[in-house]
């Protein structure tokens, strides 16, 4: 069989001239997807030959669609186990929890499509077994906490090299949500809430790692039913807030107007008796 390795690598320098050429400020999913089986780390390099700093974009965009991909399952997750709650059995405060963190996933993603994201799918794979009792559900959801958690740190750290700030500030804001969600979950679980670290352990190099690992979990491309984004039924958002992420950058000084001064007003003088 003939090797066309050469001929991809010119197409990829092809591609990769008119990706730097072009006046988007990113290049979403959407327009990789013409790549083929092409992966994000070799259309950037390809891109670097040509223009560094859309090679960033490249990455900066990949980075934003993983972790959007991620984001969507939770939610859609969620959405089935609510449509399960009488099977599941899942007492009040799981519930409670299972709608506000479903509403804040979905921020999440809002927020993250807002910044560019294109997810790489919106269908997710959820076996039964998942939804079997509450031990099965509560421990998969666990498991993605975990992984989401290993994801943000490092997006924090390749957004950061990638000079995006705001973007920066967002991931941590995710990443400490997702930390609260795992609390939660353990707790709900009836475990003892860990002390013993001072750090979150490290996890992955890039965050197509994590991506991978929920697809080891057969949640994306796996066997079981197929569920479209968002999942069934609407969110539920009573009593939840902070669904926009608020970065330095759009913090302004208060627009304190200072009082006028005061002119002087001579005091009268005493009348004087005749």
């Amino acid at each position: 069989m003939p090797d066309r390795r050469p001929e991809q690598s010119h197409w990829i320098d092809r591609l990769a001239g008119a990706l730097a050429r072009s006046e988007q400020p990113r290049v979403s999913r959407r327009v990789l997807g013409a790549a083929g089986a092409l992966t994000v780390a070799g259309l950037t390099a390809a891109v670097q030959r040509h223009d560094p700093a859309r090679a960033l974009a490249v990455e900066t965009d990949a980075v934003l669609n993983d972790a959007a991909t991620a984001e969507g399952l939770l939610v859609t997750m969620l959405g089935v186990a609510r449509t399960k709650q009488s099977q599941l059995a899942l007492d009040e405060p799981a519930v409670r929890l299972v709608r506000a963190a479903q509403c804040e996933e979905e921020a999440h993603f809002n927020n993250l499509v807002s910044a560019g994201a294109v997810p790489s799918t919106a269908k997710y794979t959820l076996a039964d077994r998942i939804f079997e009792n509450p031990t099965t559900f509560l421990t998969t959801w666990l498991d993605l906490e975990r992984i989401m958690v290993g994801m943000y740190m490092i997006a924090a750290r390749r957004l950061a090299e990638n000079g995006e700030p705001d973007l920066v500030e967002m991931a941590y804001q995710i990443g400490a949500v997702e930390a609260q969600h795992q609390a939660l979950l353990r707790q709900v679980m009836g475990e003892r809430l860990p002390a013993d670290r001072a750090f979150a352990a490290w996890q992955f190099r890039q965050t197509t790692q994590g991506l991978a690992e929920i697809k080891r979990m057969g949640l994306i491309d796996g066997e079981g039913t197929t569920y479209d984004y968002p999942g069934p039924g609407d969110r539920y958002c009573r009593g939840v807030t902070g669904l926009v992420a608020e970065t330095t950058a759009d913090q302004t000084p208060p627009d304190v107007t200072p009082a006028p001064r005061q002119e002087a007003t001579p005091q009268a003088s005493p009348a004087t008796s005749s």
